[in-house]
């Protein structure tokens, strides 16, 4: 219960210390606060992304003696549509994808191997992994509308081509045939993907640093008090050296000792 009582009255000790102290405290998370907002904002304020999400479904259609058959027993697997993300992720293809960019250079022409990273780094490729039919192009272009819409040309023209000529499909018969398509599902269009960034990033760095900044603010205060061993009021006197205070004798200044002698 002792020790109960103890750890109330530290724990209301540190509050009145920190009260006290609270103009510091609030300097001190506001001025890291802003400090954060800078940060956030500089960093990320010239950092468009354009681009856009292009969905195709693949598929198989079937042919017995030239004729389109409503149904197949033939369907695609997550082997094959990782396989597929994988071919259209290589180099070939983004060779292939540079062939119809006016300026791109040419396989032994400087500058080929930045060109296909730079492609690399602007392409995503993704599956359905439910029913495997669906496949995803993510373009994501930093600053460069123009060249995120000429990049979205480009791989509306190439992409369902690469993949009816390198997709697995079964074995034709002397009767069936089997044939891969590739359809853009919807009309895709640039348009800037992280709209609103710039504010999120300046707000979530404000209030790391701001509630960094209390703690450490309130920690240092809390410490700072703790370490200053002056006595400023006879009640700690008392309490540290159980000695009872008959009497104050105040302090004087310059001032009030020449009023004395006078």
């Amino acid at each position: 219960m002792e020790r109960q009582d103890q750890n109330e009255i530290d724990l209301s000790h540190v509050f009145r210390v920190i009260l006290k102290r609270l103009w510091i405290v609030i300097v001190a998370t506001v001025a890291a606060a802003i400090v954060g907002g800078v940060f956030g904002y500089v960093r990320y304020h010239d950092k468009n992304y354009y681009g856009t999400t292009i969905t195709y479904d693949v598929s198989i259609v079937s042919y017995v003696d030239g004729n389109q058959q409503n149904g197949t027993n033939y369907s695609y697997t997550d082997k094959h549509m990782t396989r597929m993300t994988e071919l259209l992720s290589e180099d070939l293809f983004m060779e292939e994808l540079m062939s119809g960019i006016d300026g791109a250079p040419k396989r032994d022409e400087a500058g080929f191997g930045a060109y296909v990273s730079a492609l690399k780094s602007a392409l995503h490729f993704s599956y359905n992994e439910e029913n495997f039919n669906g496949l995803y192009v993510t373009i994501r272009v930093l600053n460069n509308e123009k060249f995120a819409n000429t990049l979205l040309k480009r791989v509306e023209e190439e992409v369902p081509l690469y993949v009816q000529e390198h997709m697995i499909i079964p074995t034709s018969g002397d009767t069936t045939k089997y044939q891969t398509t590739c359809e853009e599902q919807s009309i895709a269009t640039i348009g800037l993907m992280n709209g609103g960034q710039t504010r999120r990033e300046a707000v979530k760095f404000a209030l790391i640093l701001g509630a960094a900044a209390f703690v450490i603010s309130c920690i240092a205060v809390v410490i700072a008090d703790s370490t200053d061993k002056r006595l400023r009021n006879y009640e700690k006197f008392s309490e540290r050296y159980g000695i009872t205070v008959l009497g104050v004798i105040p302090r004087l200044n310059e001032n009030t000792e020449t009023e004395v002698q006078k």
